[in-house]
C-alpha cells in the first residue's frame, strides 16, 4: 500500500514541482517581439525594448497596452522583469485569423445553404432555377461572407507559443 501511495504522490507531485521552476529562453529573443511572462501572482504582457540574450538576469519590456514604446524611459510604461522569477515566457506566434476564417466559413456555408433551401421551397413559378442551384450558390456566398467576418474577428486574438 505504501508503494502505491508513493507512486501516486510522485505522479501528481512531480509535474507540479517541475512546473514551479523558473525558466529562461535558450535562444535570443529580438527586441520588438511581443512577449507574455507569467510571474508569481501576475501575467505581464509587453514588447521587448532590448534584445534578450540567454543568461541575462532581466528583460526590459514596454507594458501592453501602451500608446508609445519609445526609448524615453517612461517609468509608467516600461518594466524590468527578472528572469529567475518567471514561471513561463511566451512569444507572439501570430493571430487566430485562420481559425476564425474556418469557423466563420463553416457557419456561413450552413446558414447560406439553409437560406437556399428556404428559397427553393418557396419558389412556385415556372421560371425557378433547377433544384439545388440556390442551395449551392447561397452556401458559397454565405461561406465567403462569414469567412471574411471570421477572419477579421480572429485577427484580433493573439496566438502565443513558448519562447525559443
Amino acid at each position: 500500500m505504501i508503494s502505491r501511495l508513493t507512486f501516486l504522490t510522485l505522479l501528481i507531485g512531480a509535474p507540479v514541482a517541475l512546473g514551479a521552476q523558473s525558466i529562461s529562453p535558450t535562444m535570443p529573443v529580438d527586441s520588438g517581439r511581443e512577449v507574455r511572462a507569467n510571474l508569481p501572482g501576475e501575467v505581464v504582457r509587453g514588447r521587448l525594448l532590448v534584445r534578450y540574450i540567454p543568461g541575462d538576469s532581466a528583460m526590459r519590456v514596454c507594458v501592453y497596452p501602451a500608446w508609445r514604446c519609445g526609448g524615453g524611459g517612461d517609468a509608467s510604461i516600461t518594466r524590468e522583469l527578472r528572469t529567475r522569477a518567471m514561471l513561463r515566457l511566451e512569444v507572439q506566434r501570430g493571430t487566430e485569423a485562420r481559425k476564425g476564417a474556418i469557423i466563420g466559413g463553416v457557419i456561413g456555408t450552413l446558414l447560406g445553404g439553409l437560406w437556399g433551401v428556404m428559397l427553393d421551397g418557396t419558389c412556385d413559378t415556372a421560371s425557378c432555377p433547377p433544384l439545388g442551384r440556390g442551395i449551392v450558390l447561397n452556401g458559397l456566398a454565405g461561406g465567403a461572407v462569414f469567412g471574411l467576418l471570421g477572419y477579421g474577428f480572429g485577427h484580433s486574438f493573439t496566438r502565443w507559443g513558448p519562447a525559443p
